[in-house]
């Protein structure tokens, strides 16, 4: 999964809600794919909030992604392991950002 496909999944939902515009609050991971939406489909943006967002890995401190570059789904709490496979039962690696 990566915020680039988050996006193109938001979009696919609002074309098919028949949606022109809408307004967007992102924060943290969903200010990522604010971000890609307001690049990869500006047509539906009405309005976008960034909260707790950067727009590229070195705009957080080095010491925030250690740890993240072998991240499994092993190592997510229990109730997010559940929700992901009820979704995609993928148990590869999940993709560190």
């Amino acid at each position: 999964m990566t915020f680039e496909q988050d996006a193109d999944d938001v979009a696919t939902i609002l074309d098919n809600l028949k949606i022109a515009k809408a307004d967007f609050l992102g924060f943290s991971n969903g200010g990522h794919t604010g971000i890609e939406i307001a690049i990869r489909h500006p047509e539906f943006v009405n309005k976008m909030i960034l909260a707790s967002v950067f727009y590229k890995r070195s705009g957080a401190s080095p010491k925030f992604w250690e740890g993240t570059d072998h991240v499994t789904l092993n190592d997510m709490p229990q109730v997010l392991r559940d929700a992901y496979l009820a979704v995609n039962n993928n148990t590869e690696s999940l993709v560190a950002y």
